[in-house]
């Protein structure tokens, strides 16, 4: 099992690239920890680690790192995970506070400019650091189309199998 982690704020297109990679690529999965609270609640953790351990695929989880510290749990969460990589969605602040107005469905839509420019580099940061903290690649997209997302997607997962397969043949 292997995660690829796709980061982004609200708006910014993660559940689309989601969606979109997996209808092309069978064996790839999605999981989702929110939606697993939603239907297990407080055994929601639980269910994650079983899903993880029984699933050789590559899973795809979103993350919105902005909101959550950064610390040594989670760090070695993301490590247990076997995160192999982790993918940012960059987007104008302009077009995010337009797809929030526009989607009725979602809970944030009043957000304003400066905030979503404040969560943006909060996310960068937090991201960067995680990336450093477990020597995995950070590709940060600006203003991708979902093609181009999912080529980084590919790229990243590829990249790790080449260097895992390296480091068994040393």
């Amino acid at each position: 099992m292997k995660t690829l982690k796709v980061l982004g704020i609200s708006g910014s297109g993660k559940t689309t690239l989601i969606k979109e990679t997996i209808s092309r690529n069978q064996g790839v999965l999605h999981l989702s920890y929110s939606a697993l609270l939603k239907e297990y609640g407080n055994k929601a953790d639980k269910y994650w680690w079983h899903f993880l351990s029984k699933n050789d695929s590559l899973i795809l989880i979103d993350e919105h790192l902005e909101f959550n510290l950064m610390d040594a749990i989670r760090i070695e969460k993301y490590r247990k995970e076997n995160t192999c990589g982790l993918l940012m969605l960059h987007v104008e602040p302009e077009e995010i506070l337009f797809r929030r107005f526009n989607d009725l469905t979602r809970l944030d839509r009043a957000k304003n400019i400066e905030e979503i420019i404040l969560h943006q580099e909060i996310l960068y940061k937090r991201a960067r650091e995680m990336a450093d903290a477990l020597e995995i690649p950070l590709r940060i997209l600006k203003n991708a189309t979902v093609e181009e997302s999912i080529m980084a997607l590919e790229t990243i997962f590829h990249d790790s199998i080449i260097k895992i397969g390296l480091a068994r043949d040393a």
